[in-house]
């Protein structure tokens, strides 16, 4: 299950998080390349992977609802991290349907 947390200590919410089954997973998008990057921190690789792959396939259900169909164009993973600062992170390029 999803849920959104939110920062009690923040009145306007700088970063995006939710909570993915226990895993907490951040994420912000870049508007002018049209892509996410999901990071999480101190969870084991397949934990991270698992959660924020949640995340993607629910931001593509979603994306169904608001009239448009996101499709993934790339999909890059970062682990180089994993081991000093346990930290995963991967960056996700979509594009609309039939848009070019």
């Amino acid at each position: 299950m999803i849920k959104q947390i939110i920062n009690q200590h923040e009145t306007v919410q700088t970063c995006m998080c939710v909570d993915v089954d226990g895993v907490k997973v951040n994420y912000y998008n870049d508007p002018f390349k049209f892509c996410y990057h999901f990071y999480t921190s101190f969870e084991t690789l397949d934990n991270s992977r698992k959660a924020i792959d949640k995340v993607i396939r629910a931001l593509i259900k979603q994306s169904y609802d608001h009239g448009q169909v996101w499709r993934i164009v790339d999909w890059t993973g970062n682990s180089e991290n994993m081991e000093r600062f346990e930290q995963y992170e991967i960056t996700v390029k979509f594009r609309t349907k039939d848009s070019y």
